[in-house]
């Protein structure tokens, strides 16, 4: 019995390992947002936001850059406000499963949209965590983005 709780252990720790631990392919996680009216699409592991703008492309993306930065356990992955792309991980306090973010301001029929997206790397559901995160951000963004009706 001792044996199989050891080799549990060692199963677990090893798999919180790779999760905590895999390397991250900015090639892969800092890529253009797809053209989208505004609103919200939501899916198992991805919510992704697009908001009008009442400010410039700059002041949003600084603006969204301070507060996603100062979120626990957050770090830029790739891009600068200057390149209009940012990409970061957030990871889960206990075992570290990392979400994706990439922010940028897109052009539009609608005007300039700020788009947020936001999108876990493993597992098949998010429990709705990347979407109460980047809801939280827009409420922190206040008047530099307007929801849609």
């Amino acid at each position: 019995m001792l044996k199989v709780l050891v080799l549990l252990a060692v199963v677990v720790a090893a798999g919180i390992s790779i999760v905590r631990f895999m390397p991250i392919d900015p090639a892969r996680v800092h890529t253009p947002s797809r053209a989208a009216p505004p609103g919200d699409v939501a899916t198992a592991t991805r919510f992704v936001a697009a908001r009008q703008i009442t400010t410039t492309a700059e002041g949003v993306l600084t603006a969204a850059d301070r507060v996603i930065r100062a979120t626990p356990r957050t770090e830029v992955i790739a891009g600068d406000v200057a390149a209009g792309r940012i990409s970061y991980v957030t990871r889960s306090a206990f075992i570290g499963f990392p979400d994706y973010i990439t922010i940028e301001v897109l052009d539009s029929a609608e005007g300039a949209l700020f788009v947020i997206r936001s999108r876990a790397r493993f597992a098949g559901y998010d429990w709705g965590a990347n979407r109460a995160r980047v809801e939280g951000w827009l409420v922190q963004l206040g008047p530099l983005v307007v929801s849609p009706s």
